[in-house]
């Protein structure tokens, strides 16, 4: 059981498969990294919120400890 292959075959099947690669890249591989990134940006600002929100804590809990320790003298 031969298989032959024409070579005017080969370079259709060649060709298509480029053609249907580049089609994947625009439709899916684009958009796909520009959500990702979009994402990444989104979890790095909201960690740098969290960041924020926890040395405004802390600051409060400094001045809410002074605050107790002055008027319990």
């Amino acid at each position: 059981m031969k298989i032959a292959v024409h070579s005017g075959t080969l370079i259709a099947l060649v060709v298509n498969f480029a053609v249907f690669m580049a089609v994947l890249v625009k439709l899916l591989y684009k958009p796909l990294q520009k959500i990702l990134a979009e994402r990444r940006q989104k979890i790095s600002s909201d960690l740098g919120d969290a960041q924020k929100a926890k040395a405004n804590w802390e600051k409060k809990q400094k001045e809410s400890q002074v605050l107790i320790e002055t008027t319990e003298k």
